[in-house]
């Protein structure tokens, strides 16, 4: 199964999930505003903060840009400073584009300003490693 992993960040925190995500698959993390181009993807790991209560305006621009017909599925994973998962919009937009979207999101934790300092942790890390395995197996990949 052929996995890649995208991502958007602000403050570095869906960095550091991106690069745990992308550690699991054997891939590379691609920073959304480096210029790349994905084809036959089986499985599309995407990461975002949520900024105003909404994925950044850059993912939706990155979404609207993908190649039609060439993502099967894509699994959301997010930093929230509300633990919310607040990626409905994005996953309509997927869904659109013909992706089939995973069922299940993760979401964290993130700091803002001096709040939740810290975050995500390791505690956060070892819970995503665990997510992006499960969705790895269920969508028929290797662990």
């Amino acid at each position: 199964m052929k996995t890649e992993v995208v991502y958007f960040t602000r403050t570095k925190h869906t960095e550091k999930m991106a690069r745990v995500v992308a550690d699991v698959c054997g891939v590379e993390a691609i920073n959304i505003t480096e210029q790349h181009r994905l084809f036959d993807v089986d499985c599309l790991f995407i990461g975002t903060g949520i900024y105003g209560g909404k994925p950044s305006a850059e993912l939706f621009r990155y979404i609207d840009d993908l190649p039609v017909n060439q993502i099967k599925h894509a699994v959301i994973f997010s930093s929230n400073f509300t633990k919310k998962d607040q990626t409905e919009l994005l996953i309509n937009n997927l869904r659109a584009k013909g992706i089939e979207v995973y069922p299940r999101r993760f979401v964290t934790t993130g700091s803002f300003l001096f709040l939740k300092r810290k975050r995500p942790n390791e505690k956060d890390l070892v819970a995503l490693r665990r997510f992006t395995i499960k969705a790895l197996q269920e969508l028929g990949g290797n662990s």
